[in-house]
């Protein structure tokens, strides 16, 4: 089964859920389709607007995360994983793709030229592995068995962006994922697994690590699946409220019960 990957090069945790599927022997994975990088100046004006709505705590911790687990402070960056056991570093993407031997392919959007590069590739199932990038009908029409996403939360509740920053937020004991069918809707196709951890004081990056890693696991054996034809989906019989990027009063009430980024 020719599986073909859309993902972003710039999410942080895109490459340990992309790993598992690669490592799979029973799948080929023909691409990974990835939006190009903005321009230098396009970023730095995203991140000074990210900045104003959701206050410079946040951000910059989001950015530590990053920096630290890529360059000499990894021990820095294990220390706040210390609960998830085997942290270490965490590949970039290219890195990942290159040692399978498998292409990292720009494009502009999955709705244009991703679906001319979707049919190049015989893409038999599409993977949408934490990308940020809504598929319309034509673009969900192209692979021959259909296309997956797997999204960190037990749909059908968070819907949308940042689900593990709501469900920490709301108080949720169980933090999970799903990976389900993609539909027109956003995250509300059929449900095709779920994983989850227990949630006992992490910080938000600990639990995306973990989450990463089960949902990597989760998405390999779903795809496998799939390429028996034992996979249908449980279809999501309520759909959830559209959860949207944390906004600076959230992050502020998200600090004052005590919650950590890192």
């Amino acid at each position: 089964m020719r599986v073909v990957v859309a993902t972003v090069e710039q999410h942080f945790y895109a490459p340990l859920v992309v790993e598992r599927v690669l490592e799979s022997k029973r799948l080929r994975v023909v691409g990974v389709l990835v939006p190009r990088v903005s321009a230098g100046g396009r970023a730095a004006a995203l991140a000074a607007r990210l900045i104003r709505q959701q206050g410079a705590w946040y951000v910059i911790q989001q950015f530590l995360v990053r920096a630290m687990s890529r360059t000499r402070l990894l021990p820095l960056y294990q220390m706040t994983l210390r609960r998830r056991p085997g942290a270490g570093r965490v590949p970039r993407l290219e890195e990942v793709a290159g040692k399978h031997s498998v292409p990292v392919v720009p494009m502009d959007h999955i709705n244009r030229d991703g679906i001319g590069l979707m049919r190049e590739l015989g893409c038999d199932v599409l993977v949408s592995a934490y990308f940020c990038q809504i598929l319309k009908d034509e673009a969900i029409a192209v692979p021959r068995l259909g296309c997956v996403n797997i999204h960190p939360a037990l749909l059908p509740r968070y819907r949308g962006s940042n689900p593990v920053f709501w469900a920490m937020l709301n108080g949720d004991q169980q933090i999970g994922t799903t990976v389900h069918w993609i539909d027109a809707g956003i995250d509300t196709g059929g449900i095709l697994g779920q994983a989850c951890v227990a949630f006992a004081g992490q910080s938000l990056h600990e639990v995306y690590h973990e989450l990463s890693l089960k949902g990597g696991e989760l998405l390999r054996s779903v795809l496998e699946e799939i390429a028996d034809g034992q996979a249908a989906g449980t279809s999501q019989l309520e759909h959830g409220p559209l959860y949207r990027v944390p906004t600076l009063g959230a992050i502020r009430q998200f600090r004052r019960r005590g919650l950590r980024v890192l």
